[in-house]
């Protein structure tokens, strides 16, 4: 006799479809929502589910993740679109570029991320934690300081 695992079922997609929790148009509608410009946060409002749920679900169900992707990937082109549109319409003074990278940076963060890595060595040596790092400040000499 096979046991019967403890605790609550792991939710599912096709749980909480067939449960009519999330409709059977789910991707369709989630594919539609992102050739709108829409990102994660309409998603989980439009499927009714928390955002802890929807990373969860992501990182189970391929099917899910795959079909999450492909709306950002919509969700991308209309943005880039809209930018695009601005500048042949020559409204781009119009646009705040620094909205539209953090919008971006934050809804779109794998193609979008801007990542800043430093490489801090000391004489050849990795830095550890119990080595301290000591900092000189040189400011230019002002023309009316008299030399020594």
């Amino acid at each position: 006799m096979e046991k019967r695992p403890k605790g609550r079922p792991r939710k599912t997609i096709e749980a909480l479809v067939w449960r009519g929790l999330i409709p059977e148009t789910w991707k369709e509608d989630i594919l539609s929502l992102g050739a709108q410009g829409k990102n994660k946060i309409h998603y989980t409002n439009y499927l009714g589910i928390s955002r802890d749920l929807f990373y969860r679900i992501m990182d189970r169900d391929e099917d899910f993740s795959g079909t999450i992707k492909a709306a950002l990937n919509l969700s991308q082109e209309w943005w880039v679109n809209k930018v695009r549109e601005g500048f042949e319409k020559e409204a781009s003074n119009k646009m705040n570029a620094q909205l539209w990278r953090y919008m971006m940076e934050n809804t779109i963060r794998e193609d979008w991320k801007t990542e800043q890595s430093i490489d801090i060595t000391s004489n050849g040596k990795d830095i550890t934690p119990d080595n301290k790092i000591i900092v000189d400040i040189v400011l230019p000499k002002k023309d009316d300081e008299p030399t020594e």
